[in-house]
């Protein structure tokens, strides 16, 4: 993605990687066109912000991959499979939208 305006508060350019149905949004670093760096934390939750404005349905948290050392991301999420699924099928339904667990993967 590139920015379309010239609200240098933002990065020029981000992208989203999605990898087995999570989103990674992430800022291109170090563009020749952004007025800032975008490697601090305010810079970074105001770009947060901004994308979570546009996508209020979108749950976004903030991780560091900058490093080799694993890192752990929590998903809420709760898991009920409904007393009508029939063994040996090989589907689900998941209903995320009521869970209140912490699942960490």
């Amino acid at each position: 993605m590139t920015r379309k305006h010239n609200h240098k508060d933002l990065p020029y350019c981000w992208a989203i990687m999605s990898i087995a149905d999570t989103n990674y949004i992430f800022i291109i670093p170090f563009c020749s066109l952004d007025k800032y760096k975008f490697v601090n934390t305010n810079r970074v939750n105001h770009f947060l912000c901004t994308i979570n404005s546009i996508m209020p349905n979108v749950n976004l948290q903030q991780v560091n991959f900058s490093s080799i050392k694993p890192q752990s991301v929590k998903i809420k999420s709760h898991f009920e499979i409904s007393p009508n699924c029939v063994e040996g099928k090989d589907y689900y339904f998941f209903d995320l939208k009521s869970g209140n667990n912490d699942t960490e993967i």
